[in-house]
């Protein structure tokens, strides 16, 4: 991948992501791509979970209440974590 538009006074970021997909046109290799680009999304998300709501704190022994004391975190930040 190359990046298209570069800050001004910055080396343009060439970069290659290893994947076990097979590509064979630049239109296939963007699906990987983003699909890579949403894990910095996720990694966000875990991190506001872990540091801003302490969420492990919580010693919750059932996914369910786990599941409903994350969604109230991520509806009270506003998206701001994602």
């Amino acid at each position: 991948m190359r990046e298209v538009s570069p800050p001004e006074n910055a080396d343009r970021i060439e970069w290659h992501l290893l994947t076990v997909v097979e590509i064979s046109s630049g239109k296939e290799a963007q699906e990987p791509v983003e699909y890579y680009a949403l894990h910095w999304r996720v990694e966000n998300i875990v991190r506001f979970l872990k540091t801003g709501c302490r969420v492990e704190k919580l010693h919750m022994q059932q996914a369910k209440a786990l599941h409903k004391a994350i969604t109230l975190y991520v509806v009270t930040a506003g998206g701001s974590c994602c």
